[in-house]
């Protein structure tokens, strides 16, 4: 029994200490700072988790920390403490850098103190270069005149052209015969109507111009059509004409187609008409000019005795060998008696021969 409580006073005694090493790590509770009820470890640690909650939404994760001991804040700025971060340190920290192109430099120095060289006009002046139509002298930039070949500046011939606030517009007349391309006038360019015939050039309007059945009756001149101009006919001895009304044709000229009275003398060519023409017993006395009917006029045999008054042949009305031998007796003028033979021909109106009339010559 007895040997049993030494034991039990022993685990007892270890106990103790063990509660007193843990009192001497934690602490006197009453200490204790929580917002929490603190009267004992469990109430005064959950209240200290949540104030840690609400600590460590505040200042931020422990794991953004850049210090190599990041595990908590104690950890963190024991760390930065150790590393006796002081201005020096701090300006350890800091440098500068050069990076692209371009004038200018950015300097530390160390000790705080940053250092930009600043940028000269011989720099800016050296970086711009003149180009086409531009001429940059010591830092003037001035434009070029333009020209046939080179852009630049220019300006408008106020004989031509209209410029405001910018807007340059062509005078109304502005554009004359100088300033237009060959070939530049296309027909959608011509107002309707504005060809006149001052602007039509002398023999300007070929065949090809005139449109089909433009010509009309009006648009021809009087007495313009010529022999030349007509069309040559399919058949000899036609003329253009018609019977009736309707379209004109290759036709002979009918009688219908003359006019009453419209041939008169003037119409008949000399010569042109012949025995075939005259109604038979037409020609009366009446008609006959004195003196009209001549020798030649006097057809073979057409004078019969009826015809000759009784005496009026005497010998100087017969000329020399004028009697042949029919006239003188049976047989007695032969064809050696006869005079040159000689011919008369008859024409129409047109030139053509109709009618060659033979007899004797004198």
């Amino acid at each position: 029994m007895a040997r049993t409580h030494v034991i039990l006073t022993d685990h007892i005694l270890d106990m103790k200490n063990k509660i007193n090493d843990i009192s001497y790590d934690v602490g006197d509770i009453s200490l204790l700072s929580t917002s929490g009820d603190d009267s004992d470890i469990v109430q005064a640690i959950n209240s200290l988790d949540s104030d840690i909650g609400t600590a460590e939404s505040v200042a931020g994760s422990l794991e953004d920390l850049l210090t190599t001991a990041n595990g908590s804040l104690v950890e963190a700025i024991n760390e930065v403490r150790l590393l006796g971060v002081d201005s020096d340190s701090i300006s350890d920290l800091f440098s500068a850098t050069n990076t692209g192109t371009g004038f200018g430099t950015l300097s530390f120095d160390g000790n705080g103190v940053y250092n930009f060289s600043k940028v000269t006009n011989d720099n800016i002046r050296s970086a711009i270069s003149a180009g086409e139509g531009i001429d940059i002298t010591s830092g003037s930039i001035s434009g070029e005149d333009a020209t046939a070949t080179n852009k630049g500046i220019a300006k408008f011939n106020t004989g031509n052209f209209s410029v405001a606030s910018g807007d340059v517009t062509i005078k109304a007349g502005g554009v004359d015969s100088d300033h237009l391309a060959s070939n530049a006038v296309t027909s959608i360019k011509i107002n309707g109507s504005a060809v006149t015939t001052a602007k039509i050039n002398n023999s300007a309007v070929t065949t090809d111009k005139i449109n089909n059945t433009a010509v009309t009756t009006a648009k021809v001149a009087d007495d313009a059509i010529t022999y030349a101009k007509l069309q040559n006919l399919v058949t000899a001895n036609r003329v253009l004409g018609s019977t009736s009304t309707g379209l004109i044709g290759e036709v002979q000229v009918a009688s219908a187609m003359i006019a009453g009275d419209a041939i008169d003398g003037s119409k008949i060519a000399d010569d042109a008409i012949n025995s075939e023409h005259y109604v038979d017993g037409s020609i009366d006395p009446a008609h006959l000019a004195s003196n009209a009917v001549t020798e030649v006029k006097i057809a073979s045999n057409a004078v019969t005795s009826d015809k000759i008054a009784s005496n009026a042949v005497t010998s100087a009305k017969i000329a020399s060998n004028a009697v042949t031998q029919a006239k003188m007796a049976d047989d007695a003028v032969g064809s050696a008696e006869l005079k040159s033979v000689v011919s008369l021909v008859i024409y129409n109106s047109a030139g053509t021969a109709v009618k060659t009339l033979y007899g004797a010559g004198s």
